[in-house]
């Protein structure tokens, strides 16, 4: 069996995720592909709009075989540590023969001739064009050439090169784009995760915009109340910044941010408007965002640094179908770290694994918070949420 793997977060699951998870079996010759997929919280620091069962059934119904989750350390994190994890955790799975993902260009040997530029170029060159004020991305093209200044161009190459640091024994893969681009959020027959979500929320969202079933999920979410929204969560952060401050040894901090972090936190309403504050070229948004979720969750560099160094301490299992089914028999012959069906199990993990699993517990609690609807805010969905099985005539529907 030919196993792929594909790192994501399906926030929601669109048409190009589809397009990509059909072209890792038909051209990628994949008889099997496990998703590795962020749990509650993105890279962007966000919440996901739907949860990780029903995002994980999506992916399932879409052509996916098993859904593991990423645990929020590597989910909520730059896309050096977001790659590391991911493939980590794919490595650790002692099974996966080729890690696939979308590119703008589609041509792996440009990607790879980038991943090489940036591993060859010592880390102050790319430090030092971001003092400049320009942003990863720019830095990163300074270095590595255009390939470099697009999403998932980028991703992708960031993903080779944590291949490279880990050693991992697992073969590229790249698929042209299909659709919208990654922060195009126009309407269009085919759009970003981006697109629909601005669609949404502005009740704009149309059927054929997105896969039948995503496009249901979200309809009937909205209904009923049960999707997220991080500003829900606005007065829980300011109120542990205005109670606590920003803790000493907080993860993702550096010198002097916390006194421009503490002074908006102050005056500001919303953390929207704090980021804004705050922000300035060497501090973006996304990187103040993805801050305030750690603080949120009491996350110190530490953890990180000890995460990064020790890698995933478990393979999370969210969903599957017939074919993950027969993929998880072999991934418990093959598998370096303990596989976990149900958070119950915890007590079987090392003291470092159960640490990382309470933080995606934890996360999910406040996921469940920034919902609008009352009875969808209950904590302790993990303990009670099975994995989400899928009969394998099911895929397809997205086509």
């Amino acid at each position: 069996m030919r196993i792929a793997a594909v790192i994501a977060e399906y926030n929601p699951f669109h048409k190009g995720h589809a397009y990509l998870l059909e072209q890792v079996k038909k051209q990628g010759g994949a008889d099997a592909v496990v998703c590795i997929m962020s749990g509650s919280f993105t890279q962007r620091g966000e919440l996901a709009l739907l949860d990780k069962w029903r995002r994980a059934s999506l992916a399932l119904c879409g052509g996916a075989d098993l859904v593991v989750e990423l645990p929020f350390l590597y989910a909520a994190a730059p896309a050096e540590y977001f790659a590391l994890g991911g493939v980590g955790l794919a490595q650790r799975m002692g099974c996966v023969d080729m890690l696939a993902f979308g590119s703008e260009c589609g041509q792996l040997e440009l990607l790879e001739q980038a991943a090489e530029a940036l591993l060859k170029s010592p880390a102050e060159r790319l430090r030092a064009h971001m003092k400049e004020g320009l942003s990863y991305p720019e830095a990163a093209a300074q270095i590595a050439g255009k390939a470099a200044d697009s999403p998932n161009n980028l991703l992708g190459i960031t993903y080779l090169m944590a291949m490279q640091k880990l050693g991992a024994d697992i073969q590229p893969f790249t698929v042209k784009r299909a659709g919208a681009g990654y922060h195009d959020a126009q309407p269009q027959a085919c759009m970003s995760a981006a697109g629909i979500r601005k669609a949404l929320a502005e009740g704009v969202l149309q059927r054929e915009q997105a896969p039948e079933q995503t496009y249901q999920m979200l309809m009937e979410a909205q209904k009923q109340g049960s999707l997220s929204d991080m500003r829900r969560l606005d007065k829980v952060v300011l109120g542990i910044l205005r109670r606590e401050g920003v803790r000493p040894d907080a993860a993702y901090l550096s010198e002097g941010l916390e006194n421009r972090i503490m002074r908006a936190a102050r005056s500001c309403k919303s953390t929207k408007d704090l980021i804004h504050l705050v922000k300035t070229k060497r501090y973006p948004y996304t990187r103040i965002a993805r801050m305030l979720v750690h603080v949120l969750m009491g996350t110190t560099a530490g953890q990180m640094k000890e995460a990064l160094y020790r890698g995933p301490g478990y393979i999370r299992v969210l969903g599957f179908n017939e074919t993950g089914k027969n993929l998880l028999r072999t991934m418990k012959q093959t598998a370096q770290v303990p596989i976990i069906v149900k958070s119950t199990a915890q007590g079987k993990l090392s003291a470092y694994a159960q640490e990382q699993l309470l933080m995606d517990i934890r996360a999910q609690n406040f996921l469940a918070l920034a919902r609008e609807a009352e009875e969808y805010t209950v904590a302790g969905e993990d303990y009670t949420t099975s994995p989400i099985v899928i009969p394998s005539n099911t895929r397809g529907i997205y086509a």
